[in-house]
C-alpha cells in the first residue's frame, strides 16, 4: 500500500461522483442488442486556472478486461494517454492518473477503443442452486453480517425485508427476481446527482434513488439473504442519442447445482435482469473493502495556497460506437431509456480552510 501525504494550510477537494442513470420505461417483450460494440471515446478533465498555482491528483477509471470463463465479454484494444498520465493501480484495477503542478489551463485525457459484449444468464434459470450453494469466499467477501460503507444488510429494516420475500426454498435465481420485483415495486427512479450515493435506509425512507442508490439497496438486501452482491461502475450508451454515459448496477453470484457457479449482472435501474448487454462499459467492481468503495467517488485533489482560483470539467466523449451485425434478443418487461445528466457530470467542490493532513491511499 502507498501513501501519499501533503500538509497545506487551504487544500480544495474535488470529488467528482460517477453516478447518472438510464432510467426505465415503455413495455416490450423482448429487446435486441448487438452481439458486439467497439466504442471509442476519450475520457477528460479541464484544469481552467484563472489565478495562482496549484498541485494536483488526477485518477480517472479505465475500462476492465471482463471474462466469463473463457470468454472475453469487454476487452480494451487500444488506448493512449495525454503526457504525464499512466496506468496506476487502484484496489486491484487499473486507473489513469496524472500528477504535477500548474499555473494555466490544462487539459488531461486518455483515450480508448473498447469492446463490449451482451452476454445473458436468463438460460441458467433451471440451473440455479441455493443460498446454501453459495461459494464461502465470496460470502466472506461481501458478508452478511458486517456493513460496508453505505451496504448494510445488518439493519434491522433489511434484515426484515429479505427475511419476508426471500423464501429458503427459493433458488438464488428466484430469490435475485424477488429482491428486483421489490425494489421496483417500491421505489421509484429519481436522477439526484451530486455528491456520494445515499445509504441503502435513506432510499428505503425517501422511496426514490437513482442507479447507485437502487443497486446499493439491492445489494443490502441481498447480502442480508445471503446472496453476495455487490456494486459494478461504468458508462452506459444510449444509441437513440449517440451519447456514453456514467452508471452504476450490480453483480450477484449465482451457483449452480452442478457445482460451482458464475458472475452475473442486474441493472437495477433499467430492470435488466441476469443479462449484461454490449451497451455497458465496465470500469470497477465492488471488492468488499469499504474504503475502496468509497474511494470510488473521488477522482481529483488539488491544492494551492492563497489566492487560487480553479474550475474543473469533466467529462467523456465518445467518438464512435460500432455494432456487430449479429445481434442478441433478449426477453424483458420494460424498454431502457436514457436520462442524461443536466449540464453533463456534477462536480462536488469542497474548501477546508484550515491546516489539514490530507492522506490519500492508493493500494
Amino acid at each position: 500500500m502507498r501513501h501519499i501525504f501533503a500538509i497545506i494550510s487551504v487544500i480544495a477537494i474535488m470529488a467528482v461522483p460517477l453516478s447518472g442513470c438510464l432510467d426505465p420505461g415503455g413495455g416490450y417483450t423482448y429487446l435486441s442488442y448487438p452481439e458486439d460494440v467497439t466504442y471509442v471515446f476519450t475520457n477528460k478533465v479541464v484544469f481552467q486556472i484563472n489565478e495562482g498555482e496549484v498541485d494536483y491528483v488526477i485518477s480517472i477509471p479505465f475500462p476492465l478486461e471482463l471474462f466469463d470463463g473463457d470468454n472475453l465479454n469487454q476487452h480494451v484494444t487500444e488506448f493512449t494517454i495525454s503526457p504525464g498520465g499512466a496506468l496506476t493501480d487502484f484496489h486491484g484495477t487499473d486507473r489513469v492518473e496524472w500528477t504535477g503542478s500548474a499555473a494555466e489551463t490544462i487539459t488531461l485525457e486518455y483515450r480508448a477503443t473498447v469492446v463490449s459484449s451482451t452476454v445473458n444468464w436468463q438460460h441458467l434459470s433451471k440451473e440455479s442452486g441455493y443460498i446454501e450453494d453459495v461459494d464461502e469466499m465470496l460470502n466472506n467477501r461481501y458478508p452478511h453480517d458486517v456493513d460496508q460503507w453505505k451496504i448494510r444488510p445488518t439493519a434491522p429494516q433489511i434484515k426484515q425485508i429479505a427475511d419476508s420475500i426471500v423464501d429458503r426454498n427459493m433458488t438464488v435465481y428466484e430469490a435475485a427476481r424477488a429482491i428486483l420485483d421489490f425494489i421496483e415495486n417500491n421505489i421509484q427512479y429519481e436522477a439526484i446527482g451530486g455528491g456520494e450515493p445515499k445509504d441503502c435506509l435513506q432510499t428505503l425512507s425517501d422511496g426514490v434513488g437513482d442507479c447507485d442508490d437502487q443497486s446499493i439497496l439491492y445489494c443490502s438486501i441481498a447480502r442480508a439473504a445471503k446472496i453476495p452482491a455487490w456494486l459494478e461502475f461504468g458508462y452506459l450508451f444510449d444509441r437513440e442519442n449517440g451519447y456514453l454515459g456514467p452508471h452504476g448496477w450490480l453483480a450477484l453470484y449465482l451457483p449452480l447445482k452442478g457445482g460451482g457457479g458464475v458472475k452475473v449482472n442486474i441493472d437495477v435501474a433499467n430492470h435488466n435482469f441476469m443479462y449484461r448487454t454490449s451497451h455497458h462499459i465496465s470500469t470497477w467492481e465492488d471488492i468488499g473493502d469499504p474504503e475502496a468503495l468509497r474511494d470510488y467517488y473521488n477522482i481529483t485533489v488539488y491544492s494551492g495556497i492563497p489566492p487560487f482560483s480553479v474550475h474543473v470539467t469533466s467529462g467523456i466523449e465518445l467518438l464512435d460506437a460500432e455494432p456487430s451485425f449479429e445481434e442478441v434478443k433478449i426477453i424483458i418487461d420494460r424498454q431502457d431509456v436514457f436520462i442524461p445528466l443536466s449540464g453533463g457530470l456534477p462536480l462536488l467542490l469542497v474548501i477546508v480552510a484550515t491546516a489539514l493532513l490530507v492522506h490519500i491511499r492508493r493500494k
